[in-house]
């Protein structure tokens, strides 16, 4: 066997889900609702393994709730708060977050994600 199968999933919380994932220049290289195995193809095999959750603040307030103790199991709701709390940036403008974590195209990512999700055309 020359290959094995790395699986990543990111929810819980669902809310993550509805976040948006990218590399370390800032682009968008999967959709955040496909399967696990396919999100860790995508991470593995053609971003060095790293992948970025970008959260607005509705987001990440959800995600708090969703994992309330006693809503999930301890290990889904222990690694999901220590990343919200303990391995997350924050920032107060997009801007900001994109100085701050060094994501040289984060704001033109997330303004074609933006455009899409409003169904408006690509200029």
């Amino acid at each position: 066997m020359d290959r094995i199968s790395a699986w990543r999933f990111i929810n819980p919380p669902m809310a993550w889900a509805q976040g948006i994932i990218v590399n370390q220049q800032g682009k968008r290289y999967c959709n955040e609702q496909v399967y696990g195995a396919r999100l860790g193809y995508f991470m593995i095999e053609k971003n060095d393994g790293r992948a970025l959750l970008i959260l607005n603040k509705s987001l990440f307030k959800r995600a708090i709730r969703e994992v309330d103790p006693g809503k999930l199991w301890l290990y889904q709701w222990a690694p999901a708060l220590m990343n919200m709390y303990f391995n997350a940036e924050k920032a107060n403008t997009l801007k900001d977050l994109a100085e701050i974590c060094q994501l040289p195209t984060l704001q033109t990512t997330v303004d074609a994600y933006n455009r899409a999700a409003r169904g408006e055309q690509e200029d």
